[in-house]
């Protein structure tokens, strides 16, 4: 009796192993289809297609990783600005038939889908300049604004330093990591951690955001000068300075320092008297 039962065991364990890896390669499709773009139809059909005894479609597309990676589906569509293909992950066709058990991703809500920074996808929808449509879909999928990631940063904190450079750089590296993580896989540890490293110039270091906002003023300024000139006074027109420059416009001073010239004509006037 114990002889065939284990031998049973051995046979579910077989057939379960033979299931991952089939998978493992739909997930590598989905993954590489996200990242191409490719039309919503194509990445329909592509789930449609997917027929498994062992996972549910729901399960393998929240809870499913391409192999040496920790980057969620949902995250990754939210990396690329694929609204389609996240609304597609988040609300799947339901293949047929299904396993006979129940989903696991219906006893939990989008924010516990972490990466390997403990962030939601929408921490990244809301750093996009163009993630309005993106973040509306995780909020109304129950994705809260303020669910903090590891460092203790919450989505909030990534629309506040939307479009600096040093943001761009880490969506960047983030949206490269694939490639980068499959190179590393089986190499020196080094190699691996270098891909997770922590982001460099940090978005929240404050002088990097102090710079960062100290340019958004800028740009406002300016922009609303540019728009009272052309409406108005039909002065030539000139243009926001780019990110990169060194050239700072001249700007009306800040609430602060309208306080302490105040403070400084108060003592003025106080040694006069």
């Amino acid at each position: 009796m114990a002889v065939e039962e284990a031998k049973g065991g051995v046979e579910e364990m077989e057939v379960f192993m033979e299931e991952y890896s089939k998978c493992q390669v739909f997930l590598a499709a989905v993954f590489r289809a996200v990242r191409e773009a490719v039309p919503e139809g194509v990445l329909r059909r592509l789930l449609a297609g997917y027929h498994s005894d062992t996972f549910h479609l729901g399960d393998v597309l929240w809870l499913g990783r391409e192999e040496g990676d920790g980057m969620p589906l949902l995250h990754w569509a939210a990396l690329h600005g694929n609204t389609a293909a996240l609304r597609l992950i988040l609300k799947p066709p339901q293949p047929t038939p299904p396993p006979p058990h129940l989903p696991l991703n219906t006893r939990f809500c989008v924010d516990e889908v972490r990466d390997p920074w403990r962030r939601t996808p929408l921490h990244y929808a809301l750093g996009l300049q163009e993630g309005a449509a993106l973040a509306a879909a995780l909020m109304d999928a129950g994705c809260s604004e303020h669910t903090l990631d590891r460092h203790g940063r919450e989505p909030l904190d990534f629309r506040d330093v939307r479009g600096s450079p040093a943001l761009e750089a880490l969506l960047g590296d983030l949206r490269d990591r694939g490639g980068a993580v499959g190179r590393a896989v089986g190499l020196h540890v080094e190699s691996l951690h270098s891909v997770y490293r922590d982001p460099h110039p940090d978005p929240w270091d404050p002088e990097v955001l102090r710079a960062h906002q100290e340019h958004q003023r800028r740009q406002r300024f300016h922009q609303h000068q540019h728009h009272h000139h052309h409406h108005h006074h039909h002065h030539p027109a000139k243009f926001p300075t780019p990110p990169s420059s060194n050239f700072y416009w001249p700007l009306p001073r800040t609430v602060v320092e309208e306080e302490e010239e105040e403070k400084k004509r108060g003592w003025s006037v106080c040694k006069v008297m």
